[in-house]
C-alpha cells in the first residue's frame, strides 16, 4: 500500500548553500582531504503510476537537493530516456500499466547500461520477479518505506554508480 502524502509546506525550495565550494578550504571541498563528504546530487527520473506515491517520492528527493522528473509509467520513462533526457538515476515502480518496472529496467540496461536503476514495489511477488536482475539494478525498495530509507537507497545507488 503506498505511503500517504505527508503535509508538505507549499512553495518551499530546498536549502541552498550560501558559500561556493571555491571559497571553502580545500580539505572541506575534497572528500579525500577530510571526513566531510559532499552528497551526490543527481537528475532523477521517477516512473510511478500511483499519484500520491509519485508525489511523495518526488518531493522527498527534491528536498534532498536532487533534480526530479516524474512520469506515470515505464513507457513514458523509456520515451524520455530515448529522447535524450539525461537522468543520473532511474527509480521505477515494478507494477505499472503500459510498461512495468521490470520491462523498463531490461530496456534501460540494454540502452543505457551506465544508468543506475532502483526499483520499488508494494507487492512481495513483484519483488521476487526482480530477484534475477541483481546485475542490472541497485536494489528494490519495498513499500511502505520511510523517506530516510528512500534517501539512503538513492545515495547508495548514486555512490555505487560513481565508484
Amino acid at each position: 500500500k503506498p505511503l500517504s502524502s505527508p503535509a508538505w509546506p507549499r512553495r518551499r525550495s530546498p536549502p541552498t548553500i550560501s558559500r561556493s565550494i571555491s571559497s571553502m578550504p580545500a580539505s572541506a571541498a575534497s572528500p579525500a582531504g577530510s571526513s566531510f563528504r559532499l552528497a551526490l546530487m543527481a537528475k532523477i527520473l521517477i516512473a510511478e503510476d500511483d499519484e500520491s506515491m509519485r508525489e511523495t517520492v518526488r518531493r522527498a528527493l527534491l528536498l534532498a537537493g536532487h533534480e526530479v522528473t516524474a512520469v506515470h509509467n515505464g513507457a513514458e520513462a523509456l520515451h524520455a530516456l530515448r529522447g535524450g533526457f539525461a537522468a543520473g538515476l532511474l527509480l521505477a515502480d515494478i507494477k505499472m500499466p503500459v510498461m512495468d518496472g521490470i520491462e523498463l529496467a531490461l530496456a534501460v540496461a540494454r540502452d543505457k547500461p551506465e544508468l543506475p536503476i532502483l526499483l520499488m514495489t508494494g507487492y512481495a511477488d513483484q519483488g521476487a520477479r526482480a530477484s534475477g536482475l541483481e546485475a542490472l539494478i541497485h536494489g528494490v525498495l519495498v513499500k511502505p518505506f520511510s523517506l530516510e530509507t528512500l534517501r539512503q537507497a538513492v545515495s547508495e545507488a548514486l555512490a555505487g554508480a560513481a565508484g
